[in-house]
């Protein structure tokens, strides 16, 4: 079972920050999971969970509303600057595989057929330049018709389908997707779903999990990933579980 950083190492250093990936990486995570937004004014990708910068950084508002040099000089509380994508990607550099959760609101096919664009020009460009190849990306979503828009536009690219509840027709969506996997919430995994989304032939990766009884439940019914704040501990821990 893979052990992905959730944000990085976020339950001890500041989420999708440049130290907490340098960290998940060195407590040798087998991936890392980071947020972007979009910024319609710049065409550009910021590294935020949150819709609103307050809680996370030294400034207030809305992302999508401050102008660039304002992003660009936003500090968390230990003083690490906000990431855009592409620096992101640099500081990872191939270290281990990447899941980018993109924060999208609803929007028309036109809207997001857009914005899908300009991810896969990003990605396309980031590629190029050798910062990471695309075996080693994937790229998941609440927002299953953003997703949709991805996979008309590039069919081979990866991609996950977050969901906060579990229904079977859940597994059946992200297979009709054409997704790799489909990323359920520990809240509501059960082995049904597991086994379901395993014979339409998709990976489960599950969020959030921390509690060992958790880690223990995900190994016993054959989840292929978990994501973590604390990578060390959940690896440490699988080992118990494993000798």
């Amino acid at each position: 079972m893979l052990v992905i950083a959730h944000r990085g190492a976020s339950g001890e250093y500041p989420e999708n920050t440049k130290i907490a990936f340098e960290q998940a990486i060195a407590q040798q995570a087998d991936g890392i999971e980071l947020d972007i937004q979009f910024h319609t004014e710049t065409g550009t990708w910021w590294l935020m969970h949150d819709l609103y910068v307050d809680k996370t950084t030294n400034g207030q508002g809305q992302l999508q509303t401050l102008p660039h040099a304002q992003l660009a000089m936003l500090r968390t509380n230990d003083n690490q600057p906000i990431l855009q994508l592409a620096q992101a990607l640099k500081v990872i550099n191939g270290a281990c595989s990447v899941n980018i959760e993109v924060k999208i609101a609803n929007g028309n096919a036109n809207e997001l057929a857009q914005i899908a664009k300009h991810l896969i020009d990003e990605l396309h460009l980031v590629v190029k330049q050798g910062i990471y190849d695309w075996p080693h990306l994937l790229i998941s979503s609440f927002n299953h018709g953003f997703l949709a828009a991805l996979k008309q536009q590039q069919q081979t690219l990866a991609i996950g389908a977050l969901i906060a509840h579990c229904p079977y027709e859940l597994a059946a969506s992200a297979q009709l997707l054409n997704a790799k996997s489909i990323n359920p919430s520990i809240d509501c995994l059960n082995k049904e779903l597991v086994d379901d989304a395993h014979q339409r032939g998709l990976a489960v990766w599950v969020y959030t999990v921390d509690r060992p009884q958790d880690i223990a439940f995900c190994a016993e019914i054959g989840v292929d990933a978990i994501f973590t704040n604390y990578p060390a501990r959940t690896q440490q821990y699988l080992q118990t579980l494993n000798s």
